[in-house]
C-alpha cells in the first residue's frame, strides 16, 4: 500500500521539513549539522549519506553494476540507469503544473519549477550570486576556489565540471553520439546538436528583452544584451582590457601568453583561434561551403560571404566617419 501525501511524522527541529521516513530525516539532519560520517576507504572523502559513499567507492573499483539490456552501456548508479532506460523508452513521467513540459529525471523538473517561481535557493556566500540548481552553484564555487577535481587520462588538464572533462575526453577519442536526425552530422556535446537542429527548424526561442532580436542559443542572446547594456564583465589580468564574450578573453589572453593551441595537421602551422585553424585547413582542403543564394559562388569564410551578399543587396552599413562615405565591407 503507498504512503498517504500526509503521512510524514518525522519534522526537522531547525528548518520544519517533515519525512515519511526517520532515515530520511537523519540524513537531511545532516545537512544543518554538516556530519559526514561514512568515509571512503581510498581517499578519506566523507560522505553524509551511506548510499553516495558507496557510488563514490564505485568509482574507484570500476563496478558498473546496472547495465541497460538494450544498449548494454553500465552505470554505478541505479538512479543514472534508470534515467538512461527512459531516454530509451521516451518516457517522461514529471510533469511540470504550471505549463504542462514533461521530464524523464525529477530533479530536472525541479529545476524548470523555478522557472516559473523564480526560486534561487543556492547562494555563494564569497560574491552573494544565486542559482536555482545545485550543480550550478558548485561549478560556481569551484571557479572562486580554482579547484578542478576532474582530470584527463589522456593529457592530465583538469576541469571543474564532470561534463566539460567529457566533452574534452572525445577530442582525444573522436566519439561523437549525438547524430542530427535532419543531415545525419554528429557531435561530441548534446547541447551542440540541439543548437544544430535549430538551424534546420528556424527556432529562435531566445528573446531579446530590449529589442525583437531572437537567437537560436542562449549563450548567442546574453552575449547580445551586453550590446545593450554595456556590460563587459570577463576582464583580462594582464591589461585591463575587459570583453562581453569569455572566449573573446581567452583569445585576447593568448596575445599576451603567446599560446597557439589549435595545429594545422597538414603543414604544422598553429593560430591562437580554433575559426582561424578551421578557415586555414580550407586552404589545404579546397572547401567552400558558403554559397550565395544569388549566384551560386562558393566561399570557405562565412564573413566573406557576408561581404559578398552585399554587392546583391546593395546593403553598404560601414560609413566613414570623415565623409560619410558607404562602404559594403568594414576593413580595419
Amino acid at each position: 500500500m503507498k504512503r498517504h501525501a500526509t503521512d510524514k511524522p518525522y519534522n526537522c527541529t531547525v528548518c520544519g521539513k517533515s519525512f515519511a521516513r526517520k532515515e530520511h530525516l537523519d540524513n537531511h539532519t545532516r545537512c544543518h549539522t554538516g556530519e559526514t560520517p561514512y568515509r571512503c576507504q581510498y581517499c578519506s572523502k566523507t560522505f553524509t549519506r551511506k548510499e553516495h559513499m558507496v557510488n563514490h567507492v564505485r568509482k574507484h573499483t570500476g563496478e558498473t553494476p546496472h547495465r541497460c539490456d538494450i544498449c548494454k552501456k553500465s552505470f554505478t548508479r541505479k538512479e543514472h540507469f534508470m534515467n538512461h532506460v527512459m531516454w530509451h523508452t521516451g518516457e517522461t513521467p514529471h510533469h511540470c503544473q504550471a505549463c504542462g513540459k514533461k521530464y524523464t529525471r525529477k530533479e530536472h523538473l525541479a529545476n524548470h519549477m523555478r522557472s516559473h517561481t523564480n526560486d534561487t535557493p543556492f547562494r555563494c556566500e564569497i560574491c552573494g550570486k544565486s542559482f536555482t540548481r545545485k550543480e550550478h552553484f558548485t561549478n560556481h564555487i569551484m571557479w572562486h576556489t580554482g579547484e578542478t577535481p576532474h582530470r584527463c587520462d589522456f593529457c592530465s588538464k583538469t576541469f571543474t565540471r564532470k561534463e566539460h572533462l567529457l566533452n574534452h575526453v572525445r577530442q582525444h577519442t573522436g566519439e561523437s553520439p549525438h547524430r542530427c536526425g535532419f543531415c545525419s552530422k554528429s557531435f561530441t556535446r548534446k547541447e551542440h546538436l540541439v543548437n544544430h537542429i535549430r538551424q534546420h527548424t528556424g527556432e529562435t526561442p531566445f528573446r531579446c528583452s530590449y529589442c525583437p532580436k531572437a537567437f537560436t542559443r542562449k549563450d548567442h542572446l546574453v552575449n547580445h544584451v551586453r550590446q545593450h547594456t554595456g556590460e563587459s564583465p570577463h576582464k583580462c589580468q594582464y591589461c585591463t582590457k575587459s570583453f562581453t564574450r569569455k572566449e573573446h578573453l581567452t583569445n585576447h589572453v593568448r596575445q599576451h601568453t603567446g599560446e597557439s593551441p589549435h595545429r594545422c595537421h597538414f603543414c604544422s602551422k598553429s593560430f591562437t583561434r580554433k575559426e582561424h585553424l578551421t578557415n586555414h585547413v580550407r586552404i589545404h582542403t579546397g572547401e567552400s561551403p558558403h554559397r550565395c543564394e544569388f549566384c551560386q559562388r562558393t566561399f570557405t569564410r562565412k564573413e566573406h560571404l557576408n561581404n559578398h551578399l552585399r554587392q546583391h543587396t546593395g546593403d553598404s552599413s560601414h560609413c566613414c566617419n570623415v565623409c560619410s562615405k558607404p562602404f559594403t565591407r568594414k576593413v580595419r
